[in-house]
């Protein structure tokens, strides 16, 4: 009997953008016609409400500090703490292949170092570069001793990997430079299929959202700073999502912002739905640069017009997207005037607006791009 391992921190009814990637994923394999009889265990922390069903199992672990509003060390200890815990349970699991998620990128580190121990096979599928998140917290220096420690070990790790995937083509890159070879594979996060189908609820008024994380790429101080010029026209802020900015937003004096703290991913999705423009301003960063958001994958499935900074891999998937608009420099009065003018075009044609309906946009849901990932974990373990 062939078994894969998985560790992905969050699984289930769980809104994380990596429970929702890890779910997609590990049900395609499950799914797929060459996978009949296979042993699927997936390792975690947090899971809610969803049935893997027969041939899966789920391993939960404790955390040690738990969210994203954890201060660095504790996060850090506790990251450290499951890789110890999830590499020690792997010695009695042989699996012929091991697909890890990073980040947590010390989990990662630990558990992928205890199958290279045990010479075992495994995979990376990074969502977040690091060292590079780091970086753009300010917490290492990129002449620093510790920048040049996570980049050799990065490099060992790569280049024994079977094979890496990558949410983003920028990652892709910068895998490849440590790899030495063009052998990473980018498979997007895309968004579920379901979202083309849902009914977006007519409302009266206006509303702006922004949902997710919200830490450190995200620019909260411009979103409550463009909600503030905004509040005598009457457009409404709604933000969803928790992280350690989320006080800021709490704290924000605007009365048109509505805070509605951390929901499921069926509530978000609600909400969001509910909303006219999609909103995703992120810091300046060579990460927020080369990303695609989760946030924006989930906008564009429910072809709601999107308002995005900085220009990022958005633009370039989708470069003749109507209602998507990219800004190259934070400019508070272009946001603004954006936002009216979609206003406008509501009250103009008394309907809700939406994304010009573009058949490329199909090819990005997470069930097809899941199906991509369940070929390459199969195709590998069969060829073993």
């Amino acid at each position: 009997m062939q078994r894969i391992s998985f560790f992905y921190r969050d699984t289930g009814d769980v809104a994380s953008a990596v429970a929702q990637r890890g779910n997609y994923f590990i049900d395609a394999v499950k799914k797929h016609p060459a996978a009949d009889g296979y042993d699927l265990m997936v390792y975690c922390v947090n899971s809610s409400g969803h049935s893997r069903g027969e041939g899966v199992r789920v391993k939960t672990f404790r955390s040690l500090a738990q969210g994203n509003t954890a201060g660095f060390l504790a996060r850090a200890i506790d990251e450290m703490f499951i890789g110890l815990l999830i590499g020690f349970a792997s010695i009695f699991r042989r699996s012929d292949l091991f697909v890890i998620s990073m980040p947590p990128y010390l989990s990662a580190i630990i558990i992928i170092f205890s199958q290279i121990m045990l010479r075992r096979s495994y995979a990376i599928d990074i969502r977040d570069m690091y060292p590079r998140a780091y970086l753009d917290a300010g917490l290492i220096r990129d002449d620093g001793v510790l920048h040049s420690f996570f980049q050799s070990i990065n490099k060992f790790i790569f280049k024994r990997a079977a094979f890496i995937i990558c949410a983003t083509r920028g990652q892709r890159r910068e895998v490849s430079l440590l790899r030495c070879e063009d052998t990473a594979i980018t498979i997007y996060n895309g968004f579920p299929e379901a979202l083309l189908r849902a009914e977006r609820s007519s409302t009266d008024g206006f509303r702006v959202v922004t949902h997710g994380t919200l830490g450190v790429y995200q620019n909260i101080d411009f979103i409550i700073e463009l909600a503030e010029s905004l509040e005598q026209e009457n457009i409404e802020f709604v933000v969803i999502g928790h992280g350690n900015k989320a006080g800021a937003i709490e704290q924000a004096s605007c009365k048109n912002i509505s805070y509605l703290g951390e929901l499921s991913f069926d509530e978000t999705i609600e909400k969001v739905a509910s909303c006219d423009v999609g909103l995703c301003v992120r810091d300046n960063s060579p990460q927020s640069r080369y990303s695609f958001p989760v946030k924006a994958w989930e906008y564009i499935g429910l072809k709601m017009p999107i308002l995005i900074y900085p220009r990022c891999e958005v633009s370039d998937v989708f470069p003749n997207l109507d209602g998507l608009h990219t800004f190259d420099k934070l400019n508070l009065e272009a946001f603004r005037s954006s936002i009216l003018h979609f206003r406008e075009i509501k009250k103009k044609n008394e309907a809700d607006l939406s994304l010009q309906d573009n058949a490329g946009i199909n090819a990005y849901t997470r069930e097809t791009l899941a199906e991509k990932f369940a070929n390459l974990v199969i195709g590998h373990v069969n060829d073993k």
